[in-house]
C-alpha cells in the first residue's frame, strides 16, 4: 500500500492518494491542508502508518473500508454525512488499539529509524520549564511524548475520511469551522479517549486559556464560534494540520514545540477587546459581538423557537422593517413570495462562507445568529429571501445581491484588489460606539485593531472562496459574482443598518 499527497492537474486541488495492488483512491482534501514541502518524499507523510498496516496485515482490509468510505461520501452531498459514514469511522477505529500502535512506534524508534527527539526529556521536573512557564500540561516526557507520537500516526488514517467529508459537505458550515468540525467527529471514535488525546487537550487549555484570554472574544466572534470551543478547535488544527502532514518519523522533528508555536500563530495576532469605559453610552441591546462572545448561550428550546420563526418569512421580513420605520406593503409581500421560489435553488447550495457572515450579521436582531449553524436549507432560503429584499429597500443593493449567489466551482475566485478601498471613518466610529468596541489606535487616515474592520476585511476574503453565479431575480444582468471597490463601505453599511 502507498499513501501521499498530491495535487489534481487542472484544479490544483490537494489530495490524499491511496494505492493498493492495481486500485487508487482519491481523497479531495482542500480544506485543512498545508504546504508539503518538496523536500520530503511524497510517502513520507504516511510511511509509518502504512508499515503499521503492513505489520498488522490489514492493508486489504483498511484498503476496502477506505473505498466505503469515499463511494459513501459522494452519496451524502445532499445535506450532511450519514449515519452510515459515521458508522464507517467507527469501523476504521477498530484497527486502532492504543496499546498496539504505541508499541508498534516505539518498534519502529529501536528497530528502523530513531524518531523520538533529542529535546524531550525523560521526566517532568518542576524545576526545568518550557518557555519559561513549566506546567505538567504543558511539558511532554519521553512516554509522553511516545504516546503523542502514537495518536499522530493513527489520526493520519482518519484525516482523508473526514476532511473529504467535510471538503465535499454541502452543509451551511464555513472555512473557520472546519477545525472544530473535524476534531468533533474524531473525538467520537475511541481516539478521543487516548490519554494522548486528552494530553493535548489540556495543552491547548494551559496555552490559551491562560496567556490568550484577553483576545478570546474577539477569536470566538472572527470565527464564529462560541468561547467553549475555542480548545476543541485548536486541538483539531494541532490533529489535522500539524500531525497529518508532519513527518513523525524525522527526530529532529519536535511535535510538541510545533504545537506551541502554532498556538502562538494562531492567537498571537489576535486583536484585544477593549471594553467600553462605565457610564458610556449603553443602549442595553446584545450586539451581534456579545452574542458570540456567550460561550454555549443557545438551547435546544432556542432552536426550535427559530426554525418556526424562520418557516415564517414574511413575519421576520415584517419584524425587521418595523425595526427602521418601513411599513410594509401589499406589494411588497408580493415580491417576497416571487424571491422565495426563485431562490429555491438555494436549497441545494453549498454557501459562500462570507454570505453566512452577512447572514449571520442581518438577522442578529431577529434572532440568535448561532442558530444559523441548526437551520436546514430550506430555512437559509427563506431568510435569504427576506435579506435580500430588506437590503435592496434599503439600498444596499451590492449587499441584497449577495445572498442570490450559487456556486459553481471550488476554485478560488481571483477578484482584483480593487476592493482594498479605505473605510468611512465616520461611519466606522458609528458603529464601533454602538457596538461598544473601541480601537487602541485612532486617526484620520490610519485604522488598527478595530475588530469591526478586521470582521469586513475577513468577509471580503471569504467572499473570494470558490465562484459564484447569481440566480436571475430581476436586478442585476450581471451572471458572476464579482466585487466592486466600495464592498467594504457596502459591508459596513450592511452591519450598520442591522444594528
Amino acid at each position: 500500500m502507498q499513501m501521499y499527497f498530491s495535487t489534481l492537474p487542472v484544479t490544483r486541488d490537494k489530495t490524499l492518494v491511496i494505492k493498493h495492488k492495481d486500485e487508487e483512491i482519491v481523497f479531495i482534501v482542500t480544506s485543512l491542508t498545508q504546504q508539503v514541502r518538496k523536500t520530503v518524499g511524497r510517502d513520507d507523510h504516511m510511511h509509518i502508518l502504512v508499515s503499521y498496516f503492513q505489520e498488522k496485515g490489514i492493508e486489504d482490509e483498511v484498503f476496502d473500508l477506505y473505498k466505503r468510505i469515499h463511494t459513501t461520501v459522494e452519496n451524502d452531498l445532499v445535506s450532511k454525512p450519514s449515519k452510515k459514514y459515521f458508522k464507517l469511522l467507527k469501523e476504521l477505529e477498530t484497527y486502532f488499539v492504543f496499546e498496539d500502535v504505541l508499541a508498534h512506534v516505539q518498534w519502529y524508534n529501536t528497530n528502523v529509524a530513531k524518531i523520538l527527539t533529542d529535546a524531550v526529556k525523560a521526566d517532568f521536573d518542576n524545576k526545568v520549564t518550557v518557555n519559561g512557564q513549566g506546567t505538567r500540561a504543558k511539558t511532554y516526557t519521553v512516554q509522553d511524548y511516545m504516546e503523542l507520537l502514537a495518536l499522530a500516526v493513527a489520526s493520519k488514517a482518519f484525516y482523508g475520511p473526514i476532511i473529504f467529508a467535510i471538503t465535499m459537505n454541502v452543509q451551511a458550515s464555513t472555512k473557520h469551522q472546519e477545525p472544530l468540525v473535524a476534531y468533533e467527529w474524531l473525538s467520537k471514535t475511541s481516539l478521543g479517549e487516548w490519554p494522548p488525546f486528552k494530553k493535548i487537550h489540556a495543552f491547548a487549555e494551559e496555552n490559551i486559556l491562560g496567556p490568550f484570554k484577553p483576545q478570546l472574544a474577539t477569536y470566538a466572534y472572527t470565527k464564529m464560534i462560541g468561547t467553549d470551543a475555542i480548545v476543541d478547535r485548536m486541538v483539531g488544527i494541532y490533529i489535522f494540520k500539524l500531525f497529518a502532514y508532519s513527518v513523525v518519523t524525522n527526530h529532529e522533528k519536535n511535535l510538541a514545540s510545533a504545537m506551541f508555536s502554532m498556538t502562538r500563530n494562531e492567537f498571537g495576532h489576535v486583536p484585544r477587546l477593549i471594553e467600553k469605559e462605565a457610564g458610556a453610552s449603553d443602549t442595553g441591546k446584545e450586539s451581534v459581538f456579545e452574542m458570540h462572545r456567550i460561550s454555549s448561550s443557545i438551547t435546544q428550546g432556542d432552536k426550535a423557537m427559530f426554525h418556526v420563526y424562520a418557516e415564517s418569512p414574511h413575519n421576520m421580513f415584517v419584524n425587521l422593517c418595523e425595526l427602521h420605520g418601513h411599513t410594509v406593503t401589499e406589494t411588497d409581500h408580493e415580491r417576497l413570495e416571487e424571491l422565495l421560489k426563485q431562490l429555491e435553488p438555494l436549497d441545494n447550495n453549498r454557501f459562500n462562507p462570507g454570505v453566512i457572515r452577512l447572514i449571520e450579521i442581518g438577522v442578529s436582531r431577529v434572532m440568535h445568529p448561532e442558530v444559523i449553524n441548526y437551520l436546514s436549507r430550506g430555512h437559509l432560503r427563506n431568510i435569504c429571501a427576506v435579506l435580500t429584499l430588506y437590503t435592496w429597500l434599503y439600498g444596499n443593493k451590492t449587499i441584497a445581491l449577495l445572498f442570490t449567489t450559487l456556486m459553481f466551482n471550488d476554485n478560488h475566485n481571483r477578484i482584483q484588489n480593487s476592493y482594498r478601498s479605505k473605510l468611512d471613518l465616520e461611519l466606522l466610529n458609528k458603529v464601533e460606539s454602538q457596538y461598544g468596541v473601541v480601537r487602541e489606535t485612532k486617526s484620520k487616515d490610519v485604522v488598527t485593531n478595530s475588530l469591526v474592520h478586521d470582521t469586513i476585511n475577513e468577509i471580503v476574503d471569504l467572499l473570494t472562496l470558490g465562484s459564484y453565479m447569481y440566480i436571475n431575480v430581476g436586478y442585476t444582468e450581471q451572471k458572476v459574482l464579482s466585487l466592486d471597490k466600495d464592498i467594504k463601505n457596502d459591508i459596513l453599511s450592511f452591519i450598520d443598518m442591522s444594528l
